[in-house]
């Protein structure tokens, strides 16, 4: 399945660059489990020739390995998600005690993807 267009886009990322919304250092996504082998990601085209694993699951059965690997080839969407949801989050501090425990810990993930 493919990314939404605005998380392929090179303007969506040079503007989210520029505004400085996204410090982080990980390979560009798309990403995408590879058609070879369930249990790889690799980048969009999901082909494995000439191309290196960005991961490879390894742990648990088949069937987790396989779930792992979605999960992880969905991350660059849900962090530039994550990015596009700051402002919304951020309007929440302070509107009530469990609001505000939720905008420090989506504060506290977002420090831990850009560290």
């Amino acid at each position: 399945m493919a990314a939404p267009e605005t998380t392929q886009s090179p303007v969506f990322r040079k503007a989210m660059e520029i505004a400085g919304l996204t410090k982080a250092k990980h390979t560009p996504g798309p990403w995408q489990v590879t058609h070879e082998d369930p249990t790889q990601v690799c980048d969009a085209d999901g082909e494995m020739r000439g191309c290196s694993p960005i991961a490879y699951c390894t742990v648990g059965t088949r069937a987790e390995r396989k779930a792992n690997a979605k999960l992880i080839a969905e991350a660059p969407v849900m962090f530039d998600l994550l990015l596009r949801l700051r402002d919304t989050v951020e309007a929440l501090d302070g509107t009530s005690a469990e609001n505000e425990r939720l905008v420090d810990e989506y504060r506290a993930l977002v420090a831990r993807i850009e560290k």
